[in-house]
Protein backbone atom coordinates (compact mmCIF):
# COMPACT_ATOMS: atom_id res chain seq x y z
CA UNK A 1 0.00 0.00 0.00
CA UNK A 2 1.06 3.60 -0.79
CA UNK A 3 -0.46 6.57 1.48
CA UNK A 4 0.28 9.92 1.34
CA UNK A 5 1.26 12.19 4.35
CA UNK A 6 -2.22 13.72 4.72
CA UNK A 7 -3.43 9.96 5.17
CA UNK A 8 -1.28 9.68 8.15
CA UNK A 9 0.66 6.72 7.64
CA UNK A 10 0.77 3.86 9.87
CA UNK A 11 4.01 4.32 12.04
CA UNK A 12 5.51 2.17 14.79
CA UNK A 13 7.72 3.88 17.82
CA UNK A 14 11.10 1.91 18.21
CA UNK A 15 12.23 1.07 21.23
CA UNK A 16 13.42 3.67 24.22
CA UNK A 17 16.69 2.81 23.18
CA UNK A 18 16.09 4.44 20.34
CA UNK A 19 15.62 7.79 21.20
CA UNK A 20 12.26 8.28 20.35
CA UNK A 21 12.58 7.31 16.53
CA UNK A 22 9.57 5.83 14.40
CA UNK A 23 9.71 3.52 11.60
CA UNK A 24 7.15 3.48 8.78
CA UNK A 25 5.28 0.84 8.25
CA UNK A 26 3.61 1.86 4.83
CA UNK A 27 5.43 3.21 1.46
CA UNK A 28 5.18 7.21 1.39
CA UNK A 29 4.10 8.81 -1.84
CA UNK A 30 3.98 12.70 -1.68
CA UNK A 31 3.49 15.50 -4.08
CA UNK A 32 6.43 18.33 -3.27
CA UNK A 33 5.90 22.18 -3.97
CA UNK A 34 8.10 21.66 -7.41
CA UNK A 35 5.85 19.66 -8.87
CA UNK A 36 7.80 16.34 -8.95
CA UNK A 37 6.70 13.75 -6.70
CA UNK A 38 8.75 12.12 -3.56
CA UNK A 39 9.03 8.38 -2.43
CA UNK A 40 9.70 7.01 0.63
CA UNK A 41 10.18 3.27 1.76
CA UNK A 42 8.33 1.43 4.17
CA UNK A 43 10.79 0.97 6.83
CA UNK A 44 12.09 4.80 6.46
CA UNK A 45 13.49 5.62 10.38
CA UNK A 46 12.71 9.12 11.38
CA UNK A 47 13.12 11.19 14.63
CA UNK A 48 9.60 12.81 13.45
CA UNK A 49 9.85 16.92 14.97
CA UNK A 50 12.66 16.91 17.09
CA UNK A 51 11.08 18.39 20.41
CA UNK A 52 13.26 18.93 23.35
CA UNK A 53 12.16 16.57 26.04
CA UNK A 54 11.68 19.28 28.23
CA UNK A 55 8.73 20.72 25.81
CA UNK A 56 6.75 17.45 25.57
CA UNK A 57 4.02 18.73 27.86
CA UNK A 58 3.56 21.45 25.42
CA UNK A 59 4.43 20.19 22.21
CA UNK A 60 4.85 16.10 21.40
CA UNK A 61 7.28 15.22 19.69
CA UNK A 62 4.36 13.69 17.13
CA UNK A 63 1.68 15.35 16.10
CA UNK A 64 -0.24 16.73 12.89
CA UNK A 65 3.51 18.10 12.37
CA UNK A 66 4.97 14.39 12.20
CA UNK A 67 4.73 13.21 8.42
CA UNK A 68 5.77 16.42 7.50
CA UNK A 69 8.64 15.72 9.66
CA UNK A 70 9.36 12.96 7.89
CA UNK A 71 9.40 13.99 5.17
CA UNK A 72 12.27 17.13 6.22
CA UNK A 73 14.32 14.39 7.92
CA UNK A 74 13.95 12.54 4.51
CA UNK A 75 15.62 15.50 2.54
CA UNK A 76 18.16 15.99 4.85
CA UNK A 77 19.31 12.58 5.36
CA UNK A 78 19.73 12.52 1.25
CA UNK A 79 20.30 15.96 0.47
CA UNK A 80 17.69 15.89 -2.47
CA UNK A 81 17.28 19.44 -2.30
CA UNK A 82 18.65 22.87 -0.50
CA UNK A 83 18.19 23.09 2.69
CA UNK A 84 15.34 26.25 1.92
CA UNK A 85 13.62 24.20 -0.17
CA UNK A 86 13.21 20.97 2.51
CA UNK A 87 12.38 23.34 5.48
CA UNK A 88 9.76 25.60 2.57
CA UNK A 89 8.20 22.00 2.04
CA UNK A 90 8.25 21.73 5.84
CA UNK A 91 5.91 24.71 6.23
CA UNK A 92 3.36 24.12 3.45
CA UNK A 93 3.11 20.20 4.29
CA UNK A 94 1.95 21.10 8.11
CA UNK A 95 -0.47 23.22 6.66
CA UNK A 96 -1.69 20.85 4.66
CA UNK A 97 -1.71 18.32 7.20
CA UNK A 98 -3.69 20.55 9.65
CA UNK A 99 -0.86 22.23 12.05
CA UNK A 100 -2.34 25.06 13.45
CA UNK A 101 -0.54 28.20 12.28
CA UNK A 102 0.93 29.31 15.56
CA UNK A 103 2.62 26.02 15.74
CA UNK A 104 3.63 25.86 12.19
CA UNK A 105 5.43 29.33 11.58
CA UNK A 106 6.95 28.71 15.11
CA UNK A 107 8.42 25.01 13.86
CA UNK A 108 9.50 26.27 10.59
CA UNK A 109 11.57 29.67 12.49
CA UNK A 110 13.16 26.78 14.69
CA UNK A 111 14.25 24.63 11.66
CA UNK A 112 15.57 27.89 9.60
CA UNK A 113 17.50 29.04 12.59
CA UNK A 114 18.51 25.43 14.01
CA UNK A 115 18.42 23.31 11.15
CA UNK A 116 21.67 23.84 9.67
CA UNK A 117 22.93 21.65 12.65
CA UNK A 118 21.47 18.68 11.23
CA UNK A 119 22.19 19.78 7.88
CA UNK A 120 25.82 19.49 8.34
CA UNK A 121 25.08 16.58 10.22
CA UNK A 122 23.72 14.56 7.40
CA UNK A 123 27.22 15.49 5.09
CA UNK A 124 25.57 18.50 3.24
CA UNK A 125 28.40 20.26 3.47
CA UNK A 126 28.07 22.02 -0.20
CA UNK A 127 24.60 23.32 0.68
CA UNK A 128 22.56 23.10 -2.42
CA UNK A 129 21.25 25.88 -3.65
CA UNK A 130 18.08 26.31 -5.70
CA UNK A 131 14.43 26.49 -5.50
CA UNK A 132 14.19 22.72 -5.63
CA UNK A 133 14.51 22.22 -9.45
CA UNK A 134 18.14 20.98 -9.14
Amino acid sequence: MIANITDNPKVELLPKSSRGRFKTLENISHQLINGRGLFIHKGYVSNGASVPKFLWGIYSPYGTYTMPAVVHDYFYENNLYSRKFADRQFLIDMGKCGTNKFTKWLFYIVVRIFGQINWNKYGNVNNRTGNGNS
